[in-house]
């Protein structure tokens, strides 16, 4: 009996190179397609993480354009509050600048006629009292002041 009737199987004919070969070839193909379906995952997988990473930046940006827009009106808004104050002061302004050269023009009047404060005061209003000239007199003194004390 031969070594291989001795293990107590049956005999096996040794396969042939073509056999072979294709075998190899088969598994070649198996493990490529293998590694292609692996790495187009992963590549779907790397795609689609790139998409909601875009997804989420845009998002982020949307938000940030709206609070952008919303700062931008509130300060637009307050923009138009302050220009209007400084309007109003710049007339308030004006118009004590009038009321100043109206108090000059009085009180070159008063200290130019020959009858002095009381002559003057008489004929234009209640200007009668020393301390009402020297009041004018500190109001030209300190035209760049807004408030007078009196």
């Amino acid at each position: 009996m031969s070594a291989e009737r001795d293990r107590g199987g049956p005999t096996r004919p040794r396969p042939s190179p073509l056999r072979t070969l294709v075998a190899l070839a088969v598994g070649f193909m198996v493990a490529s397609l293998l590694i292609l379906f692996v790495s187009g995952a992963g590549g779907r997988g790397f795609a689609a993480d790139r998409l909601s990473r875009a997804q989420e930046i845009e998002t982020r940006e949307a938000h940030l354009y709206r609070q952008l827009a919303d700062r931008d009106a509130v300060l637009e808004s307050q923009r138009r509050i302050y220009m209007e104050r400084f309007r109003r002061l710049e007339a308030h302004i004006r118009q004590k600048e009038q009321e100043i050269a109206t108090l000059r023009a009085r009180l070159a009047a008063i200290t130019s006629s020959p009858g002095g404060a009381r002559a003057v005061g008489v004929a234009q209003g209640p200007i009668d009292r020393p301390d009402d000239v020297d009041y004018i007199r500190g109001v030209m003194t300190f035209s760049n002041v807004q408030v007078q004390n009196r």
